[in-house]
């Protein structure tokens, strides 16, 4: 079989070419890991190149954009024509707005943190009580996160907000900071069969100065005070109510948003109140570090039956597009 693994990186003067440029780690462990069975490609994506993937049998999607540009990511998945892993166009355009995923998170009965995005600088009256977070509406692995995006008032909101349009030129979402237990959901599978496979819980040793969320250092500085002190314990150690809740809730996502294959729930614990905060198709899974790959692990899956549980996903997907075509 010809497989081809898509995959995005940018420029190396990019400020964070340190989580953009590491999937460079999966293609080599997905390469690795099919053959010899399969022919395996790794395809560096852009505009030019969705003509060539219509000869593959298969696409592992990576791509989380093109260059720079994380609005592309739906595109991307828009003009794959052959089987491909993961989520769809749809799902990936949704998760790909934080403020739009909260929203239908929302209406859907969901529990998530209050929250407001801004395509202009706040007013005095924005209606959620410091403290906030500010993040970047469509950005990923924390980029547009620093120790000074949790704030206390509006002086410092205006700053980070300004960073964000300055920085990313795109919109910042604000939302209630969740001063808890950060605990995530790793998924597997599709639908009715999909289930929790691990949970994880960021273990945070930092002092009061320091709020207790993962900015970018945290997860791409290793001589960072941040990644010293926030270590991520896969399985969690959480008591069976609580981990029955958020396996729960973490499938109701899953399954209501539509995520395909893999993905990863993040939550926040505060008393007995359990948050959604961020929703992950499609996350990272660098078989060295990424907390996804822990997952497996917890699970006892090795890296290659898990690649393997992806092409099969995909392949099946396939066939029943085709059996489609056949009965219309």
């Amino acid at each position: 079989m010809k497989i081809a693994i898509l995959y995005n990186l940018v420029d190396d003067d990019d400020p964070f070419v340190k989580s953009e440029n590491e999937v460079l780690d999966s293609v080599i462990a997905i390469k690795k890991s099919l053959e010899p069975e399969h022919d395996v490609f790794p395809v560096k994506v852009g505009w030019d190149v969705f003509d060539a993937l219509e000869r593959f049998d298969v696409v592992f999607n990576l791509a989380e954009g093109i260059g720079r540009d994380s609005k592309a990511e739906p595109i991307i998945a828009d003009n794959i024509k052959v089987p491909y892993t993961g989520s769809d166009s749809r799902v990936l355009r949704l998760c790909n707005d934080k403020g739009a995923v909260k929203k239908f998170l929302n209406e859907n009965g969901l529990n998530v943190p209050a929250f407001k995005v801004f395509t202009e600088y706040p007013d005095n009256d924005f209606g959620i009580d410091f403290p906030v977070i500010v993040k970047p509406v469509r950005e990923h692995g924390s980029l547009g996160i620093s120790s000074e995006s949790v704030v206390f008032n509006h002086k410092d909101l205006d700053r980070e907000v300004k960073k964000i349009f300055d920085e990313f030129k795109e919109p910042a979402i604000c939302e209630e900071y969740i001063d808890g237990r950060e605990i995530s959901a790793s998924i597997i599978g599709n639908g009715e069969a999909a289930r929790v496979i691990s949970l994880s819980e960021i273990c945070f040793d930092l002092s009061e100065d320091f709020p207790k969320i993962l900015p970018y250092e945290a997860k791409w500085y290793t001589e960072s005070d941040y990644y010293k002190k926030t270590k991520a314990i896969c399985p969690a150690n959480v008591d069976q109510k609580l981990k029955e809740e958020i396996e729960m809730l973490a499938l109701s996502v899953y399954r209501l948003i539509g995520i395909r294959d893999y993905g990863r729930i993040d939550f926040r614990v505060r008393d007995d109140e359990v948050f959604v905060i961020d929703v992950n198709p499609n996350p990272c899974i660098n078989p060295t570090d990424s907390g996804f790959s822990m997952a497996i692990k917890a699970a006892n899956i090795s890296f290659k039956e898990f690649i393997n549980m992806l092409l099969g996903f995909a392949l099946n997907r396939g066939r029943d597009n085709d059996k489609i075509k056949t009965d219309k």
